[in-house]
Order: structure tokens, then C-alpha cells, then sequence
């Protein structure tokens, strides 16, 4: 059975809207990916600087998700040499330890560690895990101000 030139049509536009559609939902689960490691991230740096600078969290998570209190940045870039997140496979197939590491300038640091999915992790950390191969991704974490 032969199929008309307009069959062809069809079925093209319905693979064209398939593929549309299967793009939104990766780009949507990126978006969320991303929004669960920045609140991790930026709970966690909350946490580790108001206990290093004597500042309530909730005032540097505010400033760390919008504009901040100049006084709060120059105390945070005075203090902070480097904010560090290391994704490392773990020996389960499906799990990746992620870490962040704050270095202060005095030589102090401050480290916690959480365990997430492979698919929570964002698209270009786990790109980079299957193109090198590495058992580790490293990632500097740069202030938004």
C-alpha cells in the first residue's frame, strides 16, 4: 500500500510536534534541576556564612538570591577565597555525591556533602561525566554580585 504525498505530510508534522514537545519536557526538567541545586547551594552557603560572619541565614539567603546589602558583600568577598561544588560518582550507578566547599581566607573551610540522583543533576554536569569519564566534576560557584 502506497502512501499519499499528504500521508507523508501527516506523519511529518506529527514526528515534528513529537520531537517539540520531548524538547519542552528536557528543558523543563533542566529548569527544575537547576532550581533544586541552587537552593541547595544557596541554603548551604546561608548556613556557612551567617555562623562564620555572626549574620542571620535568612539575611544572607535573601541577599545571595537578590540584591544584597553592601555592607553584607564587601564582608562576604573579604572572607571568601572560593566556593567549590564537586560532583563524584559514588559506586551506585544512580547516585552522585555533590559537595561544596567554602575556603575562607584565613585558611578555614567549611564542607558539607549531599547524595542526589543522576538525573538530578544538571545537563552539563552529567554531559561532562559521559564525555571525559571522569569519576569527578568540579564546578567554581561564583557570587551573583
Amino acid at each position: 500500500m502506497k502512501m499519499s504525498k499528504y500521508g507523508w505530510i501527516v506523519v511529518g508534522v506529527c514526528f515534528a510536534a513529537g520531537v517539540a514537545v520531548l524538547a519542552r519536557l528536557v528543558a523543563s526538567v533542566e529548569v527544575s534541576n537547576r532550581a533544586e541545586m541552587d537552593g541547595w547551594v544557596d541554603g548551604t552557603l546561608a548556613e556557612a556564612l551567617g555562623s562564620r560572619l555572626r549574620r542571620p541565614p535568612k539575611l544572607i539567603l535573601s541577599a545571595l538570591r537578590g540584591t544584597p546589602d553592601p555592607e553584607l558583600a564587601r564582608l562576604v568577598r573579604e572572607s571568601v577565597e572560593a566556593v567549590t561544588l564537586t560532583f563524584t560518582r559514588t559506586g551506585d550507578a544512580g547516585r552522585v555525591t555533590v559537595g561544596l566547599e567554602v575556603r575562607y581566607k584565613d585558611g578555614a573551610t567549611f564542607a558539607r556533602r549531599v547524595e542526589r540522583s543522576w538525573e538530578g543533576l544538571p545537563e552539563s554536569v552529567r554531559s561532562e561525566f559521559l564525555r571525559g569519564g571522569a569519576a569527578a566534576v568540579e564546578r567554581r560557584w561564583e557570587f551573583p554580585w
